[in-house]
C-alpha cells in the first residue's frame, strides 16, 4: 500500500471506503474503488479508508436517490 505524504492526512494515497467499517445492510457496487454505495436498510454508514486531522481537504458526492440522507465528517469513535 501506497502511504499518502501529505501533512495532516494519514492513509493510502488513493481513498475508498473501508466496508469494515460500515453499519447497517450495504450494498458495495464497485468492488474495486468501494467508492459507490447503496444502502439497504435504514440509516446506513461507512467511513473512509483515509483519515483528516489539519489542513483543508473536501469530497464530492453524488446523491443518485431520493430520501433522508446525511453526509459530513466523522471521528474514528463514530
Amino acid at each position: 500500500m501506497d502511504k499518502c505524504k501529505k501533512i495532516g492526512r494519514i492513509g493510502p494515497r488513493i481513498s475508498c471506503l473501508d466496508q469494515k467499517s460500515s453499519y447497517g445492510e450495504i450494498i458495495f457496487a464497485d468492488r474495486d474503488t468501494n467508492l459507490d454505495v447503496e444502502a439497504i436498510s435504514s440509516f446506513c454508514s461507512v467511513r473512509a479508508n483515509t483519515g483528516v486531522f489539519s489542513g483543508r481537504f473536501y469530497y464530492e458526492v453524488q446523491l443518485k436517490t431520493n430520501g433522508l440522507m446525511q453526509i459530513g465528517w466523522s471521528t474514528i469513535q463514530t
